[in-house]
């Protein structure tokens, strides 16, 4: 017997918010050339298939406010400290209690989001409450530790 063919499906449902899911699904066929091994090209289209379900879910879930599920990158977080008014971006393995100055730090948004998400989400909150965004992606700390005139004084 010999395969001339190969068709791949894949979907895959993911829940949003307001009891809403997506259901993204793709089918991909290729036509084997002589000498191509099956099992080899299906594996490949298996994988591409995949990365692109999982790419259109991780939009949908970023569209939605949520951190991405697939995204295999960098995470970073967003918090923020009312008393001293700014919002920094961190790597997301920090520890907010771990951050120095002065007041608490909190949470504004779900925690390990892609770099673009998290600015977006920290820029949005900054204007709203004209708080000033410290970032800290690097993993430096050091300008948190500043006082809260001169973090407030500094761009």
């Amino acid at each position: 017997m010999q395969i001339i063919e190969i068709t791949i499906s894949y979907e895959a449902t993911q829940s949003l918010s307001d009891y809403s899911n997506v259901r993204p699904g793709i089918r991909l066929t290729v036509r084997l050339d002589e000498g191509d091994d099956p099992v080899i090209t299906q594996q490949a289209l298996l994988n591409e298939v995949r990365t692109i379900i999982h790419k259109e879910i991780d939009d949908c879930l970023i569209a939605d406010g949520k951190a991405p599920r697939y995204y295999m990158g960098q995470r970073y977080q967003v918090v923020y400290n009312m008393e001293r008014h700014i919002i920094a971006l961190l790597p997301d393995e920090t520890k907010p209690v771990d951050l120095p100055g002065p007041g608490s730090w909190f949470h504004e948004a779900p925690r390990r989001l892609r770099l673009d998400q998290a600015r977006r989400i920290a820029h949005r909150f900054a204007g709203d409450r004209e708080y000033q965004v410290m970032d800290c992606c690097n993993g430096d700390l050091s300008h948190l530790a500043e006082p809260a005139s001169k973090v407030s004084s500094s761009s």
